[in-house]
């Protein structure tokens, strides 16, 4: 659902930045729950590369809205 507001969001900037912020937290909790597990940096680094994109995006957006 984030990802379809994240493509709504190139017309309207406000959503992609709550889109952006819903999937930093996503990640976040990926990222812990990967690593809490067990499963090492190589299972989260996927989650980590995502988590730092939407980062990106919400800085980038924030700056618009």
């Amino acid at each position: 659902m984030a990802a379809i507001g994240l493509i709504i969001g190139f017309r309207k900037p406000r959503i992609a930045f709550f889109s952006a912020g819903v999937i930093v937290i996503t990640m976040a909790g990926a990222v812990l729950t990967h690593l809490k597990s067990g499963q090492g940096m190589g299972a989260a680094t996927m989650p980590l590369i995502l988590l730092i994109v939407a980062l990106i995006v919400v800085i980038g957006r924030s700056r618009r809205a």
